[in-house]
């Protein structure tokens, strides 16, 4: 199931919803300010810095993920970025003493990562690199997001489509 492992997204969590934020996503009570939530579901999130990158967005299915899922035998992933905690800009230098910190702790979990980036089209906010932790159970990238103080992380089950886990 989500909690304990891979899943699907078609299972539903529990607990109080607002009213939709927008193209039919809900989103749990947050402290999170909508605007930010918006950001976040713009977000795209690139697999690789070339022509030929994977570009996925939040709630879309990508046939690519589900390939690359078939041929590392994995069947969930978690975007995941010590950048800018709480969603606050901080200076480069803190955000690559954090990006670094982040690489010790995904390799201390054993798990084959891709490093790639998130930003937002059109927006002045910098790009945030970030991991693509292969194989990570839910909870598993719920406690690292919470450790390196994010709003939310990315996540994806067996059916291959991005889903914003909300942190706070």
């Amino acid at each position: 199931d989500r909690e304990s492992g891979c899943g699907s997204l078609e299972e539903q969590t529990t607990g109080s919803v607002d009213p939709p934020l927008s193209g039919g996503f809900f989103m749990p009570a947050t402290c999170i300010h909508p605007e930010k939530l918006r950001a976040y579901l713009a977000t795209e999130y690139r697999l690789g810095h070339t022509g030929q990158a994977i570009v996925l967005t939040v709630g879309q299915r990508s046939d690519q993920l589900a390939m690359l899922f078939s041929s590392t035998g994995v069947d969930c992933v978690a975007f995941l970025t010590a950048y800018n905690p709480f969603g606050t800009q901080q200076s480069d230098a803190l955000n690559q003493q954090a990006h670094a910190l982040l690489a010790t702790r995904l390799t201390g979990l054993e798990l084959q990562t891709i490093e790639e980036s998130g930003s937002e089209p059109e927006s002045n906010w910098p790009a945030e690199q970030s991991y693509f932790a292969l194989g990570m159970s839910l909870a598993n990238a719920r406690a690292v997001g919470a450790e390196f103080k994010q709003d939310g992380i990315i996540w994806a089950g067996r059916n291959a489509t991005l889903e914003l886990i909300l942190l706070r």
